[in-house]
């Protein structure tokens, strides 16, 4: 206990040092005032909880792929250097999962994501609708928005593991939107993103087309000259024969340069294969059973530890900065709201 005489504090003077058990003691003398408003503050903010929707979170998780691509020249370099590859500078090492967030925040994406209907299930009704119905929002701009407020994509850098959360007011609502979007991220890997090998494969793919027309015509006109000329292997005549050869000739060179280019092309096409990073789900999104917010428990704590302070607050600054004369009994203001009784012979103590 302390007294007015105490050296350390003096009533009524702002610049006086308080200490922790002073300011504990003025809170005690006024509990039960700090427990009320303590009390009061955890009631409403329960009472506030119960008007919050339950919202639960699904999330699914992705591996990293690492491509082994050999492209030769630099990279050649790059590994044979280690300073240079500790400088990340070898680039066909690093995993494609490094651009999902990115591809994943996108437009492009998200556009298909708000577009998709959904069918799940609300109070025992199936309801069947798309999101810029579930936002009740028209605007592209607006429900992208929404869409990017409710989804949470969190990259590892050491592990490579992209996680995707979603959080909607329905479950079943959550979960799909979350495989939604792993569904579209491999769409595109396997259809939009150009690799080298695909490039090289589309090339090839074209110019085997031109090939085969113009083998086909070749054949074609050696065919007819044998059909008029059916004896040109017993003829003498040079200009004939110099004609034969030179349609068996061309027809040779296009026969090798599309057999050249099927084989490079099944190359290239495996090349492909290898380059296209494939999704690897590690857990696919699932309903969650459990709702990921209002913490409704938590926060009636936090507004009850809350209450405390600014009840013990109120309390010191009633004692502190205003005159004895003009001091608020704060325990009989309870007392006349009859939340509080209070013996008529309690006297109370001035600090």
């Amino acid at each position: 206990m302390y007294s007015e005489e105490d050296p350390g504090f003096t009533e009524n003077n702002p610049s006086s040092a308080l200490t922790l058990s002073q300011g504990a003691v003025i809170a005690f003398r006024n509990r039960k005032f700090v427990a009320f408003v303590a009390f009061a503050s955890a009631v409403v903010a329960a009472l506030m909880t119960l008007l919050i929707p339950n919202r639960y979170t699904a999330t699914t998780t992705t591996l990293p792929v690492f491509s082994d691509v050999k492209t030769g020249g630099i990279t050649s370099l790059l590994e044979a250097s280690p300073a240079l590859e500790m400088m990340n500078l070898g680039a066909d090492k690093k995993s494609p999962s490094l651009l999902y967030p990115e591809i994943l925040k996108s437009r492009l994406l998200c556009d298909r994501v708000l577009s998709r209907e959904y069918s799940y299930t609300v109070d025992g009704t199936l309801r069947t609708n798309n999101l810029y119905v579930y936002f009740d929002e028209d605007n592209p701009d607006l429900a992208y928005d929404a869409l990017e407020k409710i989804t949470t994509i969190e990259y590892d850098k050491k592990t490579g593991v992209v996680k995707l959360s979603v959080t909607t007011k329905n479950p079943e609502l959550s979960a799909m939107i979350a495989n939604y979007y792993i569904e579209r991220l491999d769409e595109y890997n396997k259809h939009s993103r150009k690799s080298g090998a695909m490039l090289k494969r589309q090339f090839i793919e074209r110019r085997m087309a031109e090939n085969k027309i113009e083998l086909a015509a070749a054949e074609e006109a050696l065919k007819a000259f044998r059909e008029n000329n059916r004896n040109y292997i017993k003829m003498t005549d040079p200009q004939i024969l110099m004609v034969h050869n030179r349609l068996l000739r061309e027809v040779t060179v296009k026969t090798e340069v599309y057999r050249m280019l099927a084989e490079e092309y099944e190359l290239s096409a495996i090349q492909e294969k290898r380059e296209t990073p494939v999704i690897q789900v590690l857990d696919n999104a699932k309903p969650p059973t459990v709702k990921s917010s209002p913490a409704r428990a938590k926060i009636t704590i936090l507004a009850f530890i809350a209450g405390i302070f600014i009840a013990s607050g109120v309390a010191i600054s009633n004692n502190l900065y205003l005159p004895r004369h003009r001091q608020y009994d704060l325990n009989r203001i309870l007392k006349k709201v009859r939340f509080v009784r209070r013996k008529p012979e309690e006297e109370t103590v001035e600090i």
